[in-house]
């Protein structure tokens, strides 16, 4: 116990080492400068005025070079870009509306007889000459066009891109299925 307590108080004495001290406030004191500082002071300001002035003219003038050449290269572009001929869509609108006629009749069957036989003479109101008709089995289910785009014309073929429903019968059912497809008119 009493190993216990020296140890202690030799601990406690260690301690009390680091112990901050209050010192005691002085009115603080001003600093004499000789005229020889100031005049450095005041020089080495302007000369660092100065320089900051040359740099950002330097800078200016290279700028002013580069931007004329910007320029240049700016016209000699827009001069190419009207020279080459544009490769932006700029197709007749009329043709656009004819054939987005075409895809609606072509993708549309409605479901009622007297119905079917109006839009197959309407679809075939599209064409010159009516296109041979071979049958091969196959019966065209009642569809409905939900959205047609037109992707490209070239080269005399639109590209489409048609989202339409069909009803396909199965033999009580009537099964609904929505198709994606793209769709090439020539």
């Amino acid at each position: 116990m009493d190993n216990l307590k020296s140890y202690l108080s030799k601990v406690r004495q260690f301690l009390e080492q680091f112990k901050k001290v209050e010192q005691k406030k002085k009115p603080p004191k001003l600093k004499t400068l000789t005229k020889k500082h100031v005049n450095l002071a005041v020089v080495g300001g302007t000369c660092c005025l100065l320089f900051i002035g040359l740099m950002g003219s330097i800078r200016a003038i290279t700028l002013s070079n580069q931007v004329s050449s910007l320029k240049t290269s700016i016209e000699n572009f827009e001069k190419e870009k009207a020279d080459s001929p544009s490769t932006t869509r700029q197709y007749d609108y009329r043709l656009q509306y004819y054939l987005n006629d075409f895809v609606y009749a072509y993708f549309t069957l409605s479901q009622e007889n007297n119905k079917q036989t109006e839009q197959i003479n309407h679809l075939n109101s599209f064409y010159g000459a009516l296109p041979d008709t071979k049958s091969q089995g196959q019966v065209r289910n009642p569809s409905e066009v939900i959205y047609s785009q037109l992707i490209t014309v070239t080269d005399k073929v639109a590209t489409y891109r048609v989202k339409y429903k069909e009803w396909i019968k199965k033999d009580n059912n009537t099964e609904k299925k929505e198709i994606t497809t793209g769709f090439n008119i020539p």
